[in-house]
């Protein structure tokens, strides 16, 4: 199933399938949808799991964790259209997945020599983690067993 990604953001979708488990879907959205959401819901909680924890406070106020910032949200009407993403609400998540400079507030580098705070490219390593458990393809599977029991009974 084809997927893109992009900063802060997972998405993928039922594309690219073949006619007739398109119809399939189509028939059963609801079924297709249960699976979608179940599928993408382990990719939000192995992104939670991977989240670094960090102070939660910024300029003195408390402030929610990177882990406690993920949205995952099944778009779409018909089964084939259905496409589930998975986002960061986070300002600062691409900040702690791909590194950026750091300066003083008047925008010189520290004198300690330490400018650039590496990535920690945690999105990434889940993305990669998921991808390895093959639970798409296991819940993809599952689907299409549950759609061609209904079609039969």
């Amino acid at each position: 199933m084809p997927y893109e990604e992009s900063v802060g953001s997972y998405h993928f979708d039922l594309h690219g399938l073949d006619q007739s488990l398109i119809d399939a879907i189509n028939e059963y959205p609801g079924t297709a949808e249960k699976y979608l959401r179940q599928t993408g819901n382990k990719l939000k909680n192995m992104a939670k799991k991977a989240s670094p924890a960090g102070k939660g406070e910024y300029n003195g106020k408390k402030t929610k964790h990177l882990k406690d910032r993920w949205k995952g949200e099944v778009k779409g009407t018909s089964g084939a259209n259905l496409s589930y993403e998975l986002r960061s609400t986070a300002p600062h998540f691409h900040l702690v997945e791909r590194g950026h400079e750091q300066t003083t507030p008047s925008g010189k580098y520290p004198a300690n020599g330490h400018g650039y705070v590496q990535g920690t490219h945690f999105f990434e390593r889940a993305e990669k983690e998921w991808e390895a458990s093959k639970d798409l393809d296991k819940r993809f599977n599952q689907m299409v067993d549950d759609i061609k029991k209904k079609v039969e009974s």
